[in-house]
């Protein structure tokens, strides 16, 4: 398999995340992985994906799609490779027509906003995907939808989620996590809403900046200064644990919330970008989440009015847990790897 997708302070690490999952699961039944990626990845992302891969090609930074396209195809023919996946809405239409049809194409795809899909799979991982997403969008694509695919890496997949009761609910410890990209003046926000509002009870948070913040003196001195004890992680080398330690997350709309989910834990998600509406949607509707909307037409008041409902109510933090956990069960990165595998199999022997 080679996998093309990148990170930076823009975009964020997401993509880059559910690719090491599904990286880890392909290698698990036996297969090998290339990575095929541009250098602006954070350390600890380029860590990851090296862990992740048996080979990563970096890719400098500018290059025309169709320069990285034929750079990616010299990949695929080096190593002989039976699949190509590719996941990230940089990509503009062209590149998939671009990338050889001698291997099985794969396109990891979020909000079905593409005209059309030349691809031989597509892999939307996000509870909410239906099939009807894509009538008229596709040929002959296979259509691997929905929370059965969504793509949690290993640390999640081979881990049981702690279970929550009253007895979690009641510790009050908030974890703040944002996503891979730099979200630095939404952290400063959030900070200064804590200590200025919020008023229901103790409180200790620990609020995770992500891989790609640029280190703020400001960030350290209101977590210094706050009412409450605020620990800064710069990163998550155990994102399971973290989330086992919390009584409640506050994230963006990414997939984090579906890391969340499967681990059981009452969240409030701000949208970060446009694409992650249907996310947050979703989980609301389902009671795993209160959905606050836009990041920046929240309020101090508002923000603080619902880390007051999720923490204050503990039969009520209880049951959107358990509606959380019953959404995702954390074996789709195997499931999609095993469906690749076997479409990938057949597209060989023709």
């Amino acid at each position: 398999m080679v996998i093309r997708a990148d990170s930076d302070p823009h975009m964020g690490s997401g993509h880059v995340m559910r690719m090491i999952a599904l990286s880890q699961a392909w290698k698990e039944i036996g297969g090998s992985v290339t990575w095929v990626t541009r250098e602006e990845a954070s350390d600890a992302c380029q860590s990851r994906m090296k862990n992740a891969a048996d080979r990563v090609k970096w890719l400098p930074t500018g290059l025309s799609f169709q320069k990285d396209a034929a750079l990616t195809n010299e990949t695929l023919n080096e190593q002989g490779a039976c699949c190509f996946v590719m996941d990230g809405y940089h990509f503009p239409d062209e590149y998939a027509g671009a990338i050889t049809k001698r291997s099985l194409r794969v396109m990891v795809d979020d909000i079905a906003d593409r005209k059309f899909y030349d691809a031989d799979v597509i892999l939307n991982p996000n509870a909410y995907a239906e099939p009807h997403s894509y009538t008229d969008k596709t040929r002959t694509s296979a259509l691997l939808l929905g929370h059965t695919y969504t793509l949690l890496r290993d640390d999640f997949r081979k881990r049981l989620p702690r279970i929550y009761d009253r007895s979690r609910a009641s510790q009050k410890r908030l974890l703040v996590t944002l996503g891979g990209g730099d979200h630095t003046q939404l952290i400063i926000f959030i900070l200064r809403s804590l200590n200025s509002r919020f008023s229901h009870g103790p409180l200790e948070a620990a609020v995770l900046t992500g891989p790609t913040h640029q280190k703020s003196s400001e960030i350290a001195e209101l977590a210094r200064l706050c009412r409450i004890p605020v620990t800064i992680l710069d990163y998550a080398e155990d994102m399971p644990s973290l989330l086992d330690w919390t009584s409640a997350a506050l994230t963006g709309g990414g997939s984090t919330c579906w890391e969340t989910a499967y681990m059981g834990v009452p969240t409030i998600s701000l949208v970060l970008a446009e694409n992650q509406r249907m996310i947050t949607d979703y989980t609301e509707a389902h009671h795993a989440s209160l959905n606050l909307g836009w990041h920046e037409s929240i309020s101090e008041v508002s923000l603080c009015a619902a880390l007051s409902r999720v923490l204050g109510d503990p039969d009520d933090a209880v049951a959107m847990a358990r509606s959380a956990r019953s959404l995702i069960d954390g074996q789709g990165a195997l499931r999609a790897a095993q469906k690749i595998a076997g479409l990938a199999a057949v597209f060989t022997q023709r």
